[in-house]
């Protein structure tokens, strides 16, 4: 990128923040067994690809050792190898199981969902719990060629430029880590060669963060209690737990989704068909004056039972490909509507989620 287009891009990609912080000296990282990569990939390889001196990775991270930015820009070209293949940036990493992620989907070039944020927490990337167009956004590809992919970030927020377009192609308006300095680097799922790394640091600003959603917030089911993790397949967690558990208070956020991973290691978590299949359980309690019958709005990734004081309510699927080879199992809280017969006093809704990949979570809202 020349000069006037970087200049350009920086400026666009500052435009919906009052201050407009400048960008220190841009470095330039080379892609040599010298360069403190870090890399965690057993496929990986320094070599050439298409003219450039390059990475070539197919499955995990890449961390930049002695960097650490809280706030910044980073470039990078990418080339896919692999028909299907994901790759990104990641920022602000404690290490490479805790950081903030922006990927591109090659093999969605041109659709809506072409680049993905998630934040991960103890090693698992929560695409299905993050997907409307606050964390997906469109954009297309040259196919087997260098993609330049852009990412400024700057306090709890990110933008996103695809082959220097002036045009943000993804806007985060919340990052989900708290906005800590951390390490940057990249990612890749299928095989793709990365060349031409850059970074600059930007000053640290205050932005801030979106208002709370008080009316959202006030649909929601917010406090839950949650169970340690099991192994869904050593546990017939489809009937009521028996015995005593060590449960803790959490709190959904406005639209009342829960992202387990945010407390919770599940056991295995390389990728999808490595994943340990895990299991917690989550209750909360729900008043009633008198005896009635109340609808909630409900999602969840991947599988659920649901008990009312009890007793078996409701049992589903809604795992990744688990109706179709197209399905994604995405959650968003009014795909499915339930009917709670209530008692007279306290009653207690009682969920067991089970996870494979993907995102762990759910989200219940009342009608």
């Amino acid at each position: 990128m020349n000069r006037l287009h970087y200049y350009i891009w920086v400026v666009a990609l500052s435009c919906p923040v009052l201050s407009v912080a400048q960008p220190v000296a841009t470095s330039t990282v080379p892609f040599t067994h010298q360069a403190s990569w870090q890399v965690n990939d057993s496929l990986y390889q320094f070599g050439t690809y298409k003219g450039r001196q390059g990475l070539s990775m197919q499955q995990g991270t890449a961390l930049l050792e002695g960097i650490e930015l809280r706030d910044g820009i980073i470039e990078v070209d990418i080339a896919p190898v692999a028909d299907r293949a994901f790759a990104g940036v990641c920022f602000r990493a404690k290490d490479t199981e805790a950081l903030e992620l922006i990927y591109l989907r090659f093999h969605k070039s041109g659709q809506f969902d072409a680049i993905q944020y998630t934040p991960r927490y103890n090693g698992l990337d929560s695409w299905q719990l993050y997907h409307s167009s606050d964390y997906q956004g469109a954009a297309t590809y040259k196919p087997g060629e260098w993609n330049k992919l852009q990412i400024k970030f700057e306090g709890s927020r990110a933008w996103v430029g695809i082959n220097g377009g002036v045009k943000v192609a993804l806007h985060v308006r919340e990052l989900l880590r708290a906005p800590r300095k951390g390490k940057i680097g990249l990612w890749a799922l299928g095989e793709v060669w990365f060349s031409n790394f850059s970074y600059s640091s930007l000053p640290s600003v205050v932005l801030m963060r979106e208002m709370q959603d008080e009316v959202q917030r006030a649909k929601s089911i917010i406090n839950w209690e949650l169970s340690p993790v099991y192994n869904a397949d050593s546990l017939n967690w489809k009937t009521y737990p028996g015995g005593s558990m060590n449960w803790q208070a959490i709190k959904a956020n406005d639209y009342g989704l829960v992202n387990v991973s945010m407390y919770r290691r599940k056991h295995i978590f390389d990728r999808a068909d490595k994943n340990s299949f895990d299991v917690v359980f989550a209750k909360t309690s729900i008043s009633a004056e008198k005896e009635e019958v109340r609808t909630v709005r409900f999602d969840y990734s991947d599988q659920i039972q649901i008990f009312l004081n009890g007793k078996p309510l409701f049992r589903g699927n809604n795992s990744f490909r688990s109706k179709g080879p197209l399905y994604r199992g995405e959650v968003k809280a009014d795909n499915n509507v339930l009917y709670l017969p209530l008692k007279k006093g306290n009653n207690e809704l009682l969920i067991a989620v089970a996870e494979h990949t993907g995102g762990w979570g759910w989200a219940f809202q009342w009608e």
